[in-house]
């Protein structure tokens, strides 16, 4: 895969995942929850192998998955 090719799919994904912060930013009434909620989602369309509360929150840079578990 060319750089450029590549560094189109990461604008793409990008682009993507603030369309989905647009979408879901007023069903959260604090910031915390919704930034969750975007980790939660930019962790389930990783390659992380396994997905789960304990993997994502690593993922997002959280030491517990408190916060992820709380979201859902």
């Amino acid at each position: 895969m060319s750089d450029d090719i590549w560094v189109a799919e990461i604008h793409e994904r990008a682009q993507g995942l603030q369309e989905i912060r647009e979408l879901i930013d007023g069903e959260f009434a604090r910031t915390e929850p919704r930034n969750n909620a975007i980790s939660y989602i930019r962790g389930l369309l990783s390659d992380e192998e396994r997905k789960n509360s304990w993997t994502l929150s690593e993922r997002a840079g959280r030491g517990t998955p408190d916060g992820m578990q709380r979201l859902l």
